[in-house]
């Protein structure tokens, strides 16, 4: 044998186990063939909405349609037997989206839009950007693609916020009145915040969490499930173990348009519940605002916080301990209104 035959023979057996070894896996191996072409797709959609956002300068959206057109095309061919859309593409739709302001802009992103619907026919935010296309493009249809979106999230303004303009275009008093009432009684659904478990976040209309530290600084967590609109109501949170009482933080998600009234606190220490002014605590908040009667307005989509801090200057019960075992908030949640006019305006308060 000669030496250049050993030298093919060993050129044959590394293309083998470089190629054919990977090629083997991807084919006899179907978790690890998906996660391939999921990291093939996130790469391509991450590359193509970087490419769009210098198009969004000056939006072209006859241009920008096509590219996402093509893009979706290419999700699909790199699908399984059901597409599977990655979260990169609806984040590139997303960005498209918070520019679309005229007629000729969701006109031109309609057709991508209705593909994308139909493709995941229970994910809200394409529901709710196909039926705002129509609604902008006179299509029939609008008011039965948006209540598929409140179908899907009942607890989201967005799409009520579509439905009362159709509802005030058609002066249709009956269907405003619905969609102001539902819109008040919605608490189903909820924000899935990424990248971010839930036991730590809200992420619901109707859950909630408080953590605070124990003497290690350890972080220790209770939640509470029983979110309730527009009547005063006691929620408790008890920990597993003792926790010092010079801090809370409550993580929540609730939907946008929401204000929470906070009457008083108790903590609950050796001797049972203790109740605390609820100045006694001073409140910040990572993204709410405050009116000026200091309830708290919960505007931010997404998870937030509100800490309460103990202040050193406000003399408080005295306690055998500085650690508790849980905490009351004694507090109102209700859901503001959606428009001026009296069908869902006649809770609003007048200004002295």
């Amino acid at each position: 044998m000669t030496s250049r035959f050993r030298i093919w023979i060993f050129v044959f057996a590394v293309f083998a186990v470089v190629v054919c070894a990977p090629l083997a896996v991807l084919t006899f191996s179907p978790p690890t063939r998906l996660m391939a072409l999921s990291v093939v797709k996130g790469i391509y959609e991450t590359q193509r909405r970087y490419a769009l956002q210098r198009y969004l300068i000056e939006p072209d959206f006859k241009f920008i349609a096509g590219r996402l057109e093509r893009q979706l095309e290419m999700v699909i061919r790199l699908g399984s037997s059901r597409p599977r859309l990655s979260a990169e593409f609806i984040e590139t739709v997303e960005m498209v989206m918070a520019h679309a302001r005229f007629r000729a802009d969701f006109a031109y992103l309609k057709p991508v839009l209705k593909t994308l619907a139909e493709l995941e026919p229970k994910a809200y935010l394409p529901q709710l950007w196909y039926g705002h296309a129509a609604l902008e493009t006179d299509d029939p249809e609008a008011q039965q693609i948006i209540e598929r979106a409140i179908s899907l999230m009942p607890a989201d303004d967005r799409a009520h916020r579509l439905a009362i303009r159709i509802a005030k275009q058609k002066s249709n008093k009956s269907e405003l009145n619905a969609y102001c009432a539902r819109w008040r009684a919605a608490q189903q659904g909820g924000l899935a915040v990424a990248e971010r478990h839930g036991k730590f976040g809200g992420n619901s209309q109707r859950r909630m969490v408080l953590h605070a530290f124990n003497a290690n600084e350890e972080m220790i967590i209770a939640g509470n499930f029983g979110i309730t609109h527009d009547s005063p109501q006691r929620y408790v949170f008890r920990f597993s173990e003792p926790v010092l009482r010079n801090s809370f933080v409550l993580r929540l998600a609730v939907f946008p348009g929401t204000r929470l009234t906070i009457t008083d606190m108790e903590l609950l220490g050796a001797d049972g519940w203790v109740r605390f002014p609820e100045k006694s605590y001073a409140i910040e908040a990572s993204h709410a605002y405050f009116d000026e009667r200091g309830r708290i307005l919960l505007n931010h989509r997404g998870d937030q916080t509100i800490a309460f801090k103990l202040d050193p200057q406000v003399d408080v019960p005295k306690s055998e301990s500085d650690v508790v075992a849980g905490l009351a908030l004694r507090a109102t949640f209700e859901r503001l209104a959606l428009s001026r006019d009296p069908a869902c305006s006649d809770r609003l308060e007048t200004r002295q």
